[in-house]
């Protein structure tokens, strides 16, 4: 489908502004499951596309921020900013980094699904880590430094694996991979390890339900048994977890995975 199809789609269902939206998932506990948006079935970059026209810039914790009116950037840079700070990623980030400027002498960090750049505003430069070299990858890149991830299924392309073979020493990504069905947060996982130095790091948040669900598009998630055991399969060690539940939301976890 592209991008005025899966508009078409939504406005079908009676969600033809974000407050329709809105309104709908506080009037209801049901669910309009659409199937035409099953992320192994479309292309990401259509309907992320097609999200960002008709939603603009609704953050991804909307289920606990059913405003009114629609967010400006930083906004919504600050409310996604919450889920990672409040459940902790964000003090486990801070010791990965030091603890790779003590192994390595250097940080480089790369983000997978930058956004609008919440993590790089909140944190890298509001921390002031002038030291760290950061990069953002995202399937659309929405701010001028961010680049695309070029896979067709919305991952690393082979020639980005290979052209960032060790570039990194540590992956981020926050508020992400609940919107990657299995087959896609295997093949990502899978994708880090090649990439990452010997004892780097990926800091990836998950979070513990059955299935997520965004716009219709609704996802089959790992337990976290299975999520576990899958990057262990990989080759990773878990080194840690932290969560916190948030209030009318899913209850995210942010894993340390070592290679």
């Amino acid at each position: 489908m592209y991008k005025e199809e899966i508009i078409n789609l939504w406005k079908s269902v009676g969600w033809n502004t974000l407050n329709d939206y809105h309104s709908y998932l506080k009037s209801t506990e049901e669910r309009i499951i659409l199937d035409e948006l099953d992320p192994d079935h479309i292309d990401p970059k259509e309907f992320w596309k097609a999200s960002d026209e008709h939603f603009y810039t609704d953050p991804v914790c909307n289920h606990s921020n059913l405003t009114e009116s629609r967010l400006s950037i930083r906004e919504a840079n600050k409310l996604n900013y919450k889920i990672p700070l409040f459940m902790g990623m964000i003090g486990q980030t801070q010791g990965c980094i030091a603890e790779l400027k003590h192994k390595m002498g250097y940080v480089s960090l790369a983000e997978i699904g930058c956004g609008y750049g919440s993590f790089f505003d909140n944190f890298i430069n509001n921390q002031k880590y002038e030291d760290i070299d950061y990069r953002g990858f995202d399937i659309i890149p929405r701010t001028v430094s961010a680049l695309e991830l070029e896979g067709n299924d919305g991952c690393f392309s082979e020639q980005q694996e290979k052209k960032y073979h060790e570039k990194f020493n540590i992956f981020f990504s926050s508020n992400t991979f609940q919107h990657l069905s299995k087959k896609q947060v295997e093949k990502y996982l899978t994708q880090v390890y090649s990439m990452l130095p010997y004892q780097g790091i990926f800091n990836v948040m998950y979070v513990d339900a059955q299935s997520s669900y965004h716009y219709g598009q609704k996802i089959e998630l790992f337990d976290l048994d299975s999520f576990e055991s899958l990057v262990k399969r990989i080759g990773y060690s878990v080194m840690g977890s932290s969560t916190m539940q948030i209030p009318n939301s899913l209850k995210p976890y942010s894993f340390v995975l070592k290679k």
